[in-house]
């Protein structure tokens, strides 16, 4: 009423039910009059993010309005860093829970170690890899690893963390300093895993935000509302 806008920012409905009562919240607040006829706006936003990668976007969405940028641009931001953002999960035989699971090619092996990724289009984790050997090519040459040590590490299996530590000493490298997993990643993997993440420099956020203040001028986002989900 004071006219202001708000932005939510949740995760993918499949990992936490409570965006629908968000979507509800906001279409009750625009079917109020009073409401209606103000410059606010209500945006709900589903990043396809877990762990460190959803943390981050989140502190650089309240660091962007800090500084004054508005509700469309804020969204545009958010929609060009999650493609910077890179996260691997790295699990045991289990993985994560189904119902946030890709639908896998018919034919496919679990192995003792999964490693699994975020489909940016869908929010939902897909399994790159399963074998007996993920860590120790996870360290290998020309892996991720390998070019460039993650900016985040979280992990709630403490023996996946020790495997992916003693495969860096043995390929010449330094052990991964880590922190405990949060209640996000403990629910989405209830058997364990380990959090690799990898975020954008400082220098290219500050450029894009550039860029979005030069071309992408404060707008009211059209009455409805947004729902954006899964990227670009």
């Amino acid at each position: 009423r004071q006219g202001q806008s708000v932005l939510v920012i949740q995760p993918v409905s499949q990992y936490d039910p409570a965006g629908r009562a968000a979507l509800a919240a906001r279409s009750v607040l625009m079917a109020d009059g009073a409401f209606a006829h103000s410059t606010a706006r209500v945006a709900v936003y589903e990043p396809a993010a877990l762990g460190a990668g959803y943390t981050y976007l989140v502190l650089a969405a309240a660091r962007a309005a800090a500084n004054g940028l508005g509700l469309a641009q804020v969204v545009t931001l958010l929609d060009q860093l999650q493609v910077e953002v890179r996260a691997l999960y790295v699990t045991g035989s289990r993985g994560p829970i189904e119902r946030v699971r890709l639908r896998q090619p018919n034919g496919f092996q679990l192995g003792g170690q999964q490693l699994w990724q975020i489909d940016r289009a869908s929010g939902m984790l897909g399994r790159l890899a399963g074998s007996w050997s993920v860590i120790k090519a996870l360290t290998a040459p020309e892996s991720p690893l390998s070019t460039r040590q993650p900016d985040c590490v979280s992990f709630s299996d403490g023996r996946l963390l020790q495997a992916l530590n003693r495969e860096l000493g043995k390929a010449g490298q330094l052990g991964l300093a880590a922190s405990q997993a949060g209640v996000g990643l403990n629910s989405t993997f209830p058997s364990g895993c380990v959090e690799l993440t990898w975020l954008p420099e400082q220098a290219h956020v500050a450029g894009i935000i550039a860029i979005i203040e030069r071309i992408n001028r404060p707008a009211h986002v059209s009455r409805g509302g947004i729902r954006q989900r899964g990227g670009l």
